[in-house]
This record gives C-alpha cells, sequence and structure tokens, in this order.
C-alpha cells in the first residue's frame, strides 16, 4: 500500500479506479444514498446522478463495495490530462444501526449524539465508520480489482474523516492486506 496526500480529484485522473467511501443509508423520499459529507458529498457534487445510481445499487446488492459509474477524471478541471476512470463505492458506515441511550456516544459522529440520544434505530450516515465495515469493504475492492485488473487503485482515508476514525487504528489494518496497487490518499491542507 502507497499513501500520498494530495487533492483527490485531481490525483485520480492517474488512476484505474477511485474509491469514494459511503454508509449505506438510502432515503425514503426518493431512493437515492445518503451522501452528504466528506469525499461522497464532491462526488454528488461532481456527478449529481451518483446518489441515485449508489442508492439504486445499495437497494440491489446491499452495502457492498460496487462499481458506480465510468468518469471522466478531474471533472471539469485539466481536461488535456482527463481520462476514463471508474467510480467505485467503499462502505464505511453501515445502512443503518440499533442503538441504545449507552452506546450513542461511541458509535454516533460527535455531532449528532443529541439528535439521536434516545432513538431505537439510527441511519448510518450518522454513526461512526465500522472497522469490520472497513476490512469487508478492502476484501471486496481487492477482488474487483483483481477481476478488472486495475494496476492503480485511489482510495481516502477509509472512516478517518466524516467517520471519525483516527488513522492509527485505521491504517495497521490496511497495511498487510492492501498491495502496491493500491494508494491511500489522505486530503491535502
Amino acid at each position: 500500500m502507497l499513501e500520498i496526500v494530495d487533492d483527490m480529484w485531481k490525483a485520480g485522473v492517474n488512476y484505474d479506479a477511485v474509491c469514494i467511501t459511503t454508509n449505506g443509508a438510502i432515503r425514503k423520499s426518493d431512493g437515492c444514498a445518503v451522501m452528504g459529507r466528506g469525499c461522497a458529498k464532491e462526488a454528488a457534487t461532481h456527478w449529481s446522478d451518483i446518489p441515485r445510481i449508489l442508492g439504486d445499487l445499495i437497494q440491489e446488492n446491499g452495502n457492498v463495495v460496487q462499481l458506480l459509474k465510468v468518469v471522466m477524471m478531474p471533472p471539469g478541471r485539466c481536461a488535456t490530462f482527463a481520462r476514463d476512470v471508474q467510480l467505485v463505492s467503499f462502505p464505511v458506515k453501515p445502512a443503518e444501526m440499533a442503538m441504545t441511550p449507552s452506546f450513542a456516544n461511541t458509535l454516533l459522529v460527535a455531532y449528532m449524539r443529541e439528535a439521536f440520544r434516545f432513538k431505537r434505530r439510527v441511519p448510518g450516515w450518522a454513526c461512526v465508520a465500522q472497522l469490520g465495515l472497513i476490512r469487508d469493504s478492502v476484501v471486496q475492492l481487492i477482488a474487483m480489482a483483481n477481476k478488472s485488473s486495475w494496476k492503480k487503485i485511489l482510495l481516502p482515508r477509509p472512516g478517518c474523516g466524516a467517520g471519525e476514525l483516527q488513522w492509527t487504528d485505521v491504517g495497521p489494518i490496511l497495511r498487510p492486506i492492501l498491495d502496491d496497487r493500491f494508494t491511500v490518499i489522505s486530503r491535502k491542507l
């Protein structure tokens, strides 16, 4: 596994596949995936059909790693270097979670703790990212990369932004599993 610090959408032009970290929540009103923060929100801003595509795929296949679409990278930037890239979902949060008040402080992202403190079911977007789900997503991503013969895959630090996990906890899970086809990117400040 390689690691870089850069803008994900500019760097993505050099990769066969670019992953976006997601949750499994779907809006009841329109069936679209909830993509309200982090790189998922950025992807939904660049490609407005992505929430609908992901929502349909989650309903069909579940909250798993999935090919969303082939996109031109980077969107609206530097067309001289643009090329088609596979955009892939990478679940780090569940669709929803059963909640008890005693777990609210550890399972909910900080800004949602009070809002969902006494709810029985909580949407995945309000949960802290789950290490077990990240591990499962890595295994699925490797299988997809092998099947598709991808040589370069870009993955943001899973669960370390809006998922509120620390890279010191996530990195040790990924390093022994991911080979040098995979580059983990952290946001350029």
